[in-house]
Parts: structure tokens; sequence; C-alpha cells
């Protein structure tokens, strides 16, 4: 566990938030993915999938990467809106400069969880392979792992949200809100899949 991070995340400090917590529990996800892949590559029962149980467990190490990468970035992305927020505003011309730097940093504040949503999409969609072609004796690890990238999605379109609702751009906005929406909707549809699908095997 990554100690450091968990204090941090717990303490009453701005950063890391929501959005790097998202990234942190992608992460987790890709590692569940990961470990179902890890047990089904090489086993003679699931002979007919090797090679696409290999490539999903290549992307699989860089969709991990990227999540790692954007626990940093959400954390950056926020402190440039804070530090915006701080600029001094007391003539016209300071109000004009602060406004569009503030405006400017809500964009790269925006698009930050929604890179998240995108790398928990394409996690979802592993978790599925693995939960229909994987090692069944893991079957519920590979639910896991999509329940977890649906948790990282559903937390991103929250500060998502709380940036658009900020911005001028109300064109810029919809489309963000757009995005959110349908990434929103396809992570729901293929978790929902799994979840289902692992439930009724489970059941049996």
């Amino acid at each position: 566990m990554d100690r450091e991070f968990v204090e941090s995340l717990a303490s009453g400090d701005p950063t890391p938030g929501g959005g790097a917590a998202c990234a942190y529990v992608g992460v987790l996800s890709t590692c569940l993915s990961s470990m179902v892949g890890n047990l089904t590559v090489g086993r003679d029962k699931y002979a007919d999938v090797q090679d696409q149980a290999t490539e999903q467990l290549e992307n699989l190490k860089a969709l991990r990467g990227r999540f790692e990468e954007l626990v940093d970035e959400d954390q950056a992305a926020f402190e440039v809106v804070s530090n915006a927020y701080k600029m001094p505003h007391d003539t016209e011309e300071e109000k004009a400069k602060r406004s569009e730097v503030i405006q400017q940093a809500l964009y790269h504040a925006c698009e930050v969880p929604l890179e998240i949503m995108r790398v928990s999409l394409e996690v979802a969609e592993a978790a599925r392979f693995f939960a229909f072609y994987g090692n069944r004796s893991v079957l519920s690890d590979a639910g896991t792992s999509a329940s977890l990238a649906r948790a990282a999605a559903h937390g991103a379109c929250l500060t998502v949200i709380v940036n658009v609702r900020s911005m001028k751009n109300w064109n810029r906005a919809h489309t963000y809100e757009l995005e959110m929406k349908r990434l929103l909707k396809d992570v729901d549809e293929c978790t929902d899949a799994v979840e289902d699908y692992v439930i009724d095997r489970l059941s049996d």
C-alpha cells in the first residue's frame, strides 16, 4: 500500500483529492484484471484465448501506467486552478487576466478526469474479456476489477461536473458534458454486463 498517498488523501490538504483517488482506484482495477490475465496465460485449459489474453495483459500494463500518471496530473491540475483563483483582481486589467487564466486552468482540470474515464472504460472492457474468457477460479476478481473501473469513472465525472459549471465557454462546456455522459453510459453498459455475468456464474 502506498502509505504516503493514503495519509495525504486523509489529511486536511486539498490535494490529493477525488480525481487522484479515482485514478488510484483505476490502478487497483488494472491490477486485478492483470492478475486474472496472468492466471489465464500459459494454462492449457485456456489455450484458445492465449493470444488475446496476452494482448490484454500488455494493454493493461500500459493502462496501469497511465492511471499512475493521472494520479499526479490531477493534483497538478487542481493546483493550477487554485493558484489561478489566488491571482490579484483589484483592477479591471487584473480581473480580466485572472478570468482568462482561470478558464484555461478549468479546461485542463476537466480534461484530466475525462481521461480517467476513458482509461476506466478500457479497463472495464479488459475486465469483461477476462470475466468471459479468463480463468474461472478468479472470476470474482474480474468482476471486482470491472466494479472498480466503474467507481473510478463515476467519481471522475463529478470532477468534470464541478469544472464545467465554472466555465464561461458554454460550447466547450457542453462538449465536455457530452463526452462525460457518453463515457458513463459505455462504462455502465460494460460493467453491468460483467457484473450480471459474474453473479450469474457464481450463483450456479
